[in-house]
């Protein structure tokens, strides 16, 4: 394959053209097209007559044909199977049965022999043939031959579209659910494989149906990446439902409109950054409007999928129109939904990728739009601002890395930690304590009796090597790491869920963050500040699907290093301190930020007035007040990324008169915190008491002194801690 792709590149060399006018071919067949529209079709003779017309048009040895073959061979030459033509004639062997010696050697085609042919019209029959071959089989399928009235013409008016939504990469799990169950229900990837590997022993034809699909997988994608047709779409993990996008976009006409059916992912998501970033600059962004299917839009679809109607325009839309989380059409019509976006507020709220919030109402943008101009992103890669030194790792994937682990503990494993074992300031909320969790990819909550043992570890279904976690962490010299849950929704009890965790092994649902912040001490204000209530409604704008990626947490408002004032370190990080340190393996960290006791006990009432009282002062460092209680514009001056204009702030207040209306209402948006209040106490116990709390921090610091906790003894106080560990039996 590289000597070939190598002479291929020789013969492209010094000639950037294929001999081919796209534009006169398409006047030409345009204007034959046109003679056969004229055809009359009033009785079943001028029928007949004008199909066998429009047969003579693509009969064999025709101009259309001519171009079509053409079309086939330059298509096919991704499509073709490349190696040698000893090794192609024993796969053709091995594929049809027969003798390697029996086998028609069919050659490869190359850009010489496409020129050769666009030049001549001659070329060898058997690349003409495997070239229709392929062209039948994949069903290729060349626009412009097609329709060449409309696109002489400059496109379609409209294009209404339903594409696929399915991944181009082959599934191994899906293609064998019906064909083989056994390997479809193997227990990880490495498990999976090894079963494949067997396939040619005990089920030949199965094996050679799954290495045609596997090539075709394979040769679409290369299609698809190299090509050049979907120079914006074609990335990472590629979808169908994307590629139709760029496709539609271009096949418009000047005054052209396309319309889809598709994934809100094509807003959303990084694998489609250049693709909407691009369609927004253009002005060819005309409306999005988001559906989660929970009336049952798409009846075979599940209850919890989201989608969008997308319009697209040739001609240049000022500002698009957006709508989310709408259930039914009518909904609309609801102004409040209904809004628009400018590029520059994609810009604001998105700066790496330029994709699109997820909105439910004007109010909502309104109020994160705010958040950003005070609030500069944790990593900006257009500006090359990461005041954190942020980095993330992926340590181990649950499929590619599913070799290294056992089973069962043993000297030199430690355990592998997944995302569904940790919680907000919690390194154990789940443990797989039953044969039925491990077989279920599932885990048992930690009880009461475990909470309250500081030498309770959780116990993991997988162990991994010990040298294996160490190479991967190298670089980080202390004993304990920050993750969070990558699983996750818009409409879970959180979004986000960061936690300290001990120096152990961690899957990649489980992503790690590291932080070279100046001081130590400033790391508790970091993991306070990621899992606050306005970090997490913020969050919720950018999730559309299931999943806290990197290209999200990247773009979420974080309050940068400088913005922690001595008192405000003082006041954060000994709550964190006691939220975190619960149990011995975390007493790396508790020494690292300068406490050397023992574990802190775990007791539910102070945990959540321990969190009321960083949650009130997170909500009061990112929407500051002046001293009369209202609004304070964000600017530049005061450490602001950009300068709020009288015209924005008087739209905030419109739906936020006070930044405590505004704390208010996002506590408001969390209604799984709520139902379980209003469950156990009768009333949404939160929110009072962060209010509460909130309105205390005001009364405290229009008297000019420091707020008093409410808390006996105060935060991370010996009192509350464990007794020391020689103490205990």
């Amino acid at each position: 394959a590289r000597r070939l792709k190598r002479e291929n590149r020789d013969q492209r060399r010094g000639q950037a053209f294929l001999p081919f006018d796209s534009h006169e071919e398409i006047d030409l067949f345009a204007g034959r097209y046109a003679q056969f529209a004229s055809l009359r079709d009033d009785t079943p003779g001028q029928v007949r007559e004008k199909a066998a017309a429009y047969q003579r048009i693509r009969a064999e040895g025709s101009k259309w044909w001519q171009e079509s073959t053409a079309c086939h061979l330059w298509t096919a030459a991704f499509f073709q199977r490349m190696a040698s033509r000893e090794s192609r004639m024993e796969t053709e062997a091995a594929t049809s049965g027969h003798s390697p010696f029996a086998i028609g050697y069919s050659p490869l085609i190359t850009t010489e022999s496409l020129r050769r042919y666009l030049q001549t019209q001659a070329a060898d029959g058997r690349l003409v043939g495997q070239a229709w071959h392929l062209a039948s089989r994949l069903r290729f399928f060349h626009w412009p031959l097609e329709f060449p009235d409309v696109f002489a013409s400059g496109g379609f008016d409209v294009v209404l579209a339903n594409p696929p939504w399915e991944r181009i990469k082959l599934q191994e799990q899906e293609f064998f659910a019906t064909r083989d169950p056994t390997i479809a229900r193997a227990p990880n990837k490495a498990a999976r494989q090894r079963l494949i590997r067997e396939l040619p022993e005990r089920n030949r034809q199965l094996w050679r149906e799954f290495q045609e699909r596997l090539h075709d997988a394979e040769a679409l994608s290369k299609f698809l990446r190299q090509s050049g047709r979907f120079a914006l779409t074609a990335r990472g993990d590629i979808n169908t439902y994307s590629v139709f996008a760029e496709l539609i976009r271009g096949l418009l006409g000047p005054q052209g409109r396309g319309g889809m059916v598709v994934p809100t992912g094509i807003a959303t998501d990084d694998t489609n950054k250049d693709f909407f970033t691009d369609l927004v600059a253009a002005g060819g962004l005309a409306s999005l409007f988001d559906f989660e299917n929970g009336e049952g839009v798409f009846p075979a679809v599940h209850r919890s999928y989201k989608f969008s109607l997308l319009t697209m325009s040739r001609t240049a839309v000022p500002r698009a129109e957006f709508a989310f989380f709408c259930t039914r059409s009518e909904q609309l019509k609801d102004a409040e939904r209904r809004f628009a976006l400018a590029a520059e507020d994609l810009a604001l709220l998105n700066p790496n990728t330029r994709t699109c919030p997820v909105f439910r109402t004007r109010a909502d943008a309104e109020l994160t739009k705010h958040i950003y101009r005070r609030v500069p992103v944790l990593v900006n890669e257009q500006t090359a601002e990461n005041p954190w030194g942020i980095r993330f790792m992926t340590m181990f994937h649950m499929a590619n890395d599913s070799g290294l682990f056992q089973t069962a503990p043993a000297d030199g494993l430690v355990p592998l930690y997944e995302g569904k074992f940790i919680d907000q300031f919690d390194h154990r909320h789940a443990t797989c304590r039953t044969a039925h969790a491990i077989r279920g990819n599932q885990a048992d909550r930690v009880t009461e009796e475990e909470y309250a043992d500081p030498h309770f570890s959780i116990t993991p279904r997988y162990w991994v090597p010990h040298e294996k976690v160490e190479a991967k962490l190298s670089h980080w010299p202390y004993r304990w790491l920050i993750g969070f849950r990558d699983v996750t929704r818009a409409v879970d009890l959180h979004t986000c869920w960061f936690s300290v965790l001990p120096r152990v092994g961690v899957s990649g649902k489980a992503p790690l963050i590291f932080t070279t912040a100046p001081e130590r001490s400033l790391t508790p204000c970091l993991i306070a500040n990621l899992n606050s209530f306005v970090l997490d409604y913020s969050a919720r704008q950018k999730i559309g699907g299931v999943s806290l990626s990197h290209f999200i947490v990247k773009q979420l408002p974080v309050l940068p290093p400088e913005r922690y004032t001595p008192a405000a370190i003082e006041f954060i990080a000994p709550r964190v301190l006691e939220l975190v340190y619960t149990a011995w393996d975390l007493e790396p960290f508790a020494k690292d930020m300068g406490y050397d006791g023992p574990p802190f006990r775990w007791d539910e009432e102070r945990r959540f007035r321990l969190r009321a009282e960083l949650d009130a002062a997170f909500f009061r460092l990112y929407l500051p007040e002046e001293a009369n209680g209202e609004w304070r514009t964000a600017n530049r001056e005061d450490g602001g990324v950009v300068d709020e204009t009288p015209e924005q702030l008087a739209e905030l207040k419109r739906y936020f008169p006070t930044p405590r209306d505004a704390a208010a209402y996002i506590l408001e948006t969390f209604p799984i915190v709520k139902r379980r209040d209003m469950e156990k106490f009768g009333r949404y116990r939160t929110k009072e008491a962060i209010l509460e709390i909130y309105d205390a921090m005001r009364e405290a610091i229009r008297g000019g002194a420091r707020y008093r906790t409410r808390l006996d003894p105060p935060p991370a106080d010996p009192g509350v801690a464990h007794p020391p560990r020689e103490e205990t039996s």
